[in-house]
């Protein structure tokens, strides 16, 4: 490095021009590189949800997310795999390595459960293998309030709401989970 210094004081015009053309290769090379404002995001996370109605979260957790894990957790390349059981609920998520597909490692997930089908217990809906896309989450969250039942308050909006957004373009599809007091889009 100390060659460095004695050529950048003995000659200094060099430097400079040196210094100018670094700097006008990385404006050029800044100007070229693309730039999203919205990647195309595939993460490699697919979650598997199960309704058994009924069912104590004990029950969901021995009989429906165990069975999956045990199934799912021989997969290559799982990074980690995780479950929640609540009452009548059973959600796993299998997070794949980066270097992993998204939609080869949610195929693998459906054939899996597929396999496993047989053996959950009898009035457990069919599970729903989804793949987590950063661009399919929801953009609009709405809370209603009101002293009226849950129904009378949030039909009116959530027809109004499908109806406006449900032609553009952009919007593939417009889901809506409905709780206690809120529902997304």
């Amino acid at each position: 490095m100390q060659w460095l210094a004695e050529v950048s004081v003995r000659r200094p015009v060099f430097t400079w021009v040196l210094s100018l053309a670094l700097m006008v290769f990385g404006l050029v090379g800044l100007a070229g590189m693309p730039v999203e404002k919205y990647p195309d995001l595939q993460l490699p996370v697919v979650s598997v949800t199960t309704v058994l109605p009924g069912a104590s979260p004990t029950l969901v957790e021995r009989e429906v997310s165990a069975r999956l894990e045990e199934s799912l957790s021989t997969l290559s390349g799982v990074e980690r795999l995780e479950s929640q059981s609540i009452e009548g609920l059973s959600v796993v998520v299998v997070q794949f390595t980066l270097s992993r597909d998204a939609n080869a490692g949610a195929q693998e997930v459906r054939d899996r459960v597929s396999r496993v089908l047989g053996s959950l217990p009898p009035g457990t809906r069919t599970p729903q293998v989804e793949s987590f896309s950063v661009n399919g989450a929801p953009v609009l969250t709405l809370a209603v309030r009101g002293d009226a039942p849950l129904a009378t308050l949030t039909a009116p909006l959530a027809a109004s709401i499908r109806n406006t957004v449900s032609p553009l373009a952009a919007a593939a599809t417009v889901p809506m989970s409905m709780g206690p007091v809120m529902f997304s889009v």
